[in-house]
């Protein structure tokens, strides 16, 4: 059966590489060891093996092509050997694979990106506990702006028992 030989991952920074040169031929044979091709990562030029024994039935990559890694680089199999069912499968499969991947992005793009900020909530009205209710927002902003009250006026409950209770506290 046809074995698909895929782009290695030849560092921890590669991403893609590039065919630099093919040592071998569609139709020459190829042992385990052999040197199939020299690829050229982000850092270096190097000689990539073949793992598999058989014949170099397809190069999906050509010279001096930039692959990711991963990526279909040959086939090895039998003399002779069909991969036309092969090739017609990783075709369907990377077709999926791109759809897939569009829709996934079709689906972030929907969404919103940042959701907008909660509008920050209202403070609470303060009570005092010489008045008799909570003055609305309404009542507070018809009302003129009041000065500042002087010395006297700040201190004028002092007597009552709530400053009392909060002076011993």
């Amino acid at each position: 059966m046809a074995e698909i030989v895929r782009m290695p991952k030849l560092s921890d920074t590669m991403t893609e590489g590039v065919v630099a040169k093919w040592n071998k031929k569609v139709g020459d044979k190829v042992k385990s060891g052999d040197i199939l091709a020299e690829i050229e990562t982000d850092k270096a030029t190097m000689e990539f093996e073949s793992y598999l024994d058989g014949t170099l039935l397809h190069i999906g990559v050509q010279q001096g092509q930039t692959a990711p890694v991963d990526s279909l680089l040959a086939v090895l199999g039998k003399e002779g050997e069909d991969i036309m069912a092969l090739l017609k499968e990783r075709k369907r499969l990377r077709r999926r694979a791109r759809q897939s991947q569009g829709a996934a992005r079709r689906r972030q793009e929907a969404k919103p990106r940042c959701p907008a900020p909660a509008p920050a909530p209202a403070p609470a009205p303060v009570h005092h506990p010489h008045r008799t209710s909570v003055p609305s927002e309404r009542s507070r902003e018809s009302q003129p702006a009041r000065k500042a009250p002087g010395r006297r006026e700040r201190h004028r409950h002092r007597s009552c028992a709530w400053h009392r209770s909060r002076k011993a506290a």
